[in-house]
């Protein structure tokens, strides 16, 4: 086994014909046992990105590493055995709807070599896993969504792989149930140490699982770091518009009289606490919340809250300081800058 990343993507770029170019010189590194994000817009080359990472579509240029080995100079049978250590689950689930549940999970081990009994072993073993036991003979038109998007996570992981692509496998879910899914897949990643890699266009999924995000925008990594980091401030227009989707609303910019405005942001070196309500209790002054877009992640706080400030610069001086001391970044802004 490799030292390094379990997955580098050196330059890699992809064109269909002579024009279309869908990803162009991404460079990614991916952690070992990491929770990795890769959001953007429709359009902007994700799933074409997933199907490249483990050579479903041959990249037009650039290189892919798994493990420490160039996927691109290994022999079929070497890049068979490459891919079953990476497994997948999609939007749609992709099951076999003449084959039960157990059947399902088992597919990806016969096509494997393995012994029958080993196989359903293993399988039954990971249908208790995503709390599905009870369902080891139903097809997948007797499941629910999420009960679909359990056997396929139980099949993709039967293998024991080293990293689970996940290609917008909440989007065809509700809220509750996406939020369950999310919550198996953190599972699968502390217990079996899976890298896993989110591919999705919804903020709210990377918010929930992710540490590290890249953003893609036109058919390139517009902005990648930390969620965290992202999330407190955003470099890119690209990123800001996935942080802030409804940014800062025209009317209100319009109605703004003149004065002092400042942006407070949560970079997540605070908790999530009532920090504007305390600030005018503590100076008995009232301050107008222009814009807010703040999210609880973890129990810390990240995101921003734009304020008009009090007429005294006195009083003014005297909240920025406060606000400082409770672990937010504090910067003033202009009412046509918010």
């Amino acid at each position: 086994m490799s030292e390094g990343p379990v997955l580098r993507i050196v330059g890699l770029s992809k064109r269909y014909g002579t024009g279309n170019l869908v990803l162009e010189n991404i460079h990614l590194d991916i952690a070992r046992a990491e929770t990795f994000g890769v959001i953007g817009k429709s359009g902007a080359g994700k799933s074409t990105l997933a199907r490249c990472v483990n050579f479903l579509e041959n990249p037009t240029e650039g290189k892919i590493y798994f493990d420490g080995q160039d996927l691109s100079a290994m022999s079929k049978r070497d890049l068979y055995r490459a891919r079953q250590s990476m497994g997948m689950i999609f939007q749609q689930f992709n099951l076999l709807m003449q084959r039960t549940s157990l059947e399902n999970i088992c597919f990806a081990m016969e096509i494997a070599g393995w012994k029958k009994p080993d196989t359903l072993r293993r399988a039954r073993e990971l249908l208790s896993l995503v709390k599905l036991s009870d369902k080891e003979g139903s097809y997948p038109a007797q499941l629910s969504g999420g009960q679909r998007q359990r056997v396929a996570i139980a099949r993709a992981i039967a293998l024991n792989p080293k990293v689970l692509i996940c290609d917008e496998a909440t989007s065809a879910l509700d809220p509750e149930t996406t939020r369950d899914i999310l919550s198996l897949l953190k599972d699968i990643n502390h217990w079996f140490h899976i890298t896993i890699i989110v591919i999705t266009h919804e903020m709210h999924v990377i918010e929930s699982i992710c540490k590290r995000v890249a953003i893609l925008d036109g058919s390139r990594v517009a902005e990648i770091g930390e969620v965290s980091e992202i999330f407190a401030n955003p470099q890119t227009a690209a990123a800001r518009a996935l942080v802030f989707p409804e940014g800062f609303p025209e009317n209100e910019k319009r109605a703004l009289p003149a004065g002092r405005c400042c942006r407070v942001i949560f970079d997540g070196n605070s908790s999530f606490e009532p920090i504007v309500a305390d600030t005018v209790l503590r100076f008995k002054q009232r301050l107008n919340i222009l814009f807010a877009d703040t999210k609880d992640i973890g129990g810390k706080a990240f995101g921003q809250i734009i304020l008009q400030l009090p007429e005294d610069e006195a009083i003014n001086a005297r909240i920025f300081a406060y606000l400082k001391e409770r672990s937010v970044r504090v910067e003033e802004v202009k009412p046509d800058e918010c």
